[in-house]
């Protein structure tokens, strides 16, 4: 019951282990295995004979190199590689795990060159725009309502300045731009339009954003392609200043109900933004790691899962909404076919990621530290655990505006972890956390840093699952 598929195939799972058998010797102190990316193995990843994970005396496999879904090469870096068997071919677990790269950020800035001159020419272009009847001036192009009126953008591109309507460009405009060129451009499309003017960061500011590859800043990716980014830098003009924002691309009021990431950050002044724009783009991939990583391969181990309770009507929710003005709890549950006698008690943490980005620790308590978060407590009386558990109190979270999509994070371990390494308004750097740290605590706090380190490998004995639910306004109740 513990071979693979006709005692030779590819990995598989055994007792809730992820299992690999060896295929054939690779020269000296070298491997093949029967196993790749189709069951999670990675660079780095590490191996013991199954069975053996606490033996200290057993040969011991790291993966150096992984050739696609059902095949990779390890190296023996413990013990004797004339130990291990091919006929039958020995089946070997993973001990420790190595995660993928780190999700990072990719953004996306316009050319730098908003000279002051420039800028006062559209700042006398756009005061006379203002006054036309048929064109509606747009501040923030995350908040355009979802109707008919087409968006035109405003742009610099090409060495001058384009219009485009409805995400295709219609003209090239004439420098100096005037605002009569401009309404010449948006006759192109009949009827009102909504004008959004996106300007490019001045050679000031540009020159201060440490961002992307050679900079201290390097977890945060600067590309070429706009179509590539998760987040674009657009500035606006309002009130006579230029202020800059992190924007997803195509963002708009409706995105708020669909994208885990928040849709754009804070508006920031030149002055301010020269620091808080980085840091910003540093919070936004911290976050964007959360919401992407992947758990070990092993994380069927836990039989536990993550639900909501609504405290007035007890229904558990897993998708779907939750509703201004009401209670919620946070519960455990699992299957009672998936509880086996004496589930092994993990550390569990759960924390809740808004629509703007915020960390909120939902359990155990924000500041109360490791307290009756090992779970299951106990065992029943017939060894197996409880198949819903509670956590915290019942009216754990009212809901509030601002309403959007929002993550309920479930994290388990089998090693205590520091529950501040889970809650953040915005980047937490490395330094400030004091003593030693193990590999998992390290690749969680890792999440925090500016930088992309080596990627340590970590056990295999923990989980990450997520919870998108929407917040919304409690539906208005008909008449019969």
């Amino acid at each position: 019951m513990q071979q693979p598929l006709l005692g030779g195939g590819a990995g598989g799972a055994a007792l809730g282990v992820t299992t690999v058998a060896v295929l054939r010797p690779n020269g000296p102190g070298r491997v093949d295995l029967q196993s790749g990316l189709a069951v999670g193995l990675r660079v780095g990843a590490e191996l013991v004979p199954f069975g053996h994970r606490g033996d200290s005396a057993a040969v011991r496999l790291r993966v150096t190199e992984v050739r696609g879904l059902s095949e990779s090469v390890a190296m023996v870096i413990r013990g004797s590689a004339d130990s291990i068997r091919y006929r039958p071919p020995e089946l070997f677990e993973i001990d420790k795990w190595a995660p993928g790269p780190a999700a990072g950020l990719r953004v996306w800035m316009p050319a730098a060159g908003l000279e002051q001159s420039a800028l006062a020419q559209l700042t006398t272009a756009f005061a006379e725009l203002r006054t036309a009847g048929n064109i509606e001036w747009v501040e923030d192009p995350t908040d355009v309502p979802p109707d008919s009126i087409p968006l035109a953008v405003l742009q610099r591109g090409g060495g001058g300045w384009t219009l485009g309507i409805a995400g295709r460009v219609v003209t090239t405009l004439p420098q100096p731009l005037t605002a009569r060129a401009i309404r010449s451009g948006l006759r192109q499309r009949p009827g009102k339009v909504r004008l959004f003017v996106l300007l490019p960061p001045s050679t000031q500011l540009a020159t201060h954003l440490e961002l992307g590859r050679g900079s201290r800043n390097d977890l945060v990716e600067v590309v070429t392609d706009r179509r590539a980014a998760d987040y674009l830098l657009v500035g606006r003009l309002r009130g006579g200043h230029v202020e800059y924002a992190w924007v997803r691309p195509n963002a708009s009021r409706d995105m708020a109900s669909s994208s885990t990431l928040p849709i754009r950050g804070e508006w920031w002044a030149e002055e301010q933004g020269r620091d808080s724009l980085v840091d910003e783009a540093l919070r936004l991939a911290k976050v964007r790691s959360w919401l992407t990583m992947e758990g070990p391969p092993a994380s069927g181990e836990y039989p536990y899962h993550l639900a909501l309770r609504d405290l007035a009507t007890g229904k558990l929710i897993t998708e779907g909404s939750v509703y201004d003005s009401s209670w919620y709890g946070l519960v455990l549950r699992a299957d009672s076919a998936q509880l086996g006698p004496w589930v092994a008690p993990r550390w569990v943490y759960v924390f809740g990621i808004d629509r703007h980005g915020k960390s909120v620790l939902l359990f155990p308590a924000s500041g109360a530290g490791n307290v009756f978060n090992r779970l299951p407590r106990q065992q029943g009386a017939n060894g197996f655990g409880s198949a819903i558990m509670q956590l915290g109190k019942d009216s754990l979270f009212y809901i509030t505006p601002p309403f959007g999509l929002d993550t309920y994070v479930l994290l388990t371990s089998a090693e205590p972890l520091p529950p501040e390494a889970l809650e953040w308004d915005g980047v937490m750097r490395e330094a400030g956390v004091r003593g030693g740290r193990g590999a998992l605590e390290d690749l969680l706090l890792g999440n925090s840093a500016a930088t992309r380190g080596p990627t340590p490998s970590v056990p295999a004995n923990w989980s990450i699952e997520r919870l998108s639910i929407l917040s919304a306004p409690k539906p208005v109740r008909r008449g019969p």
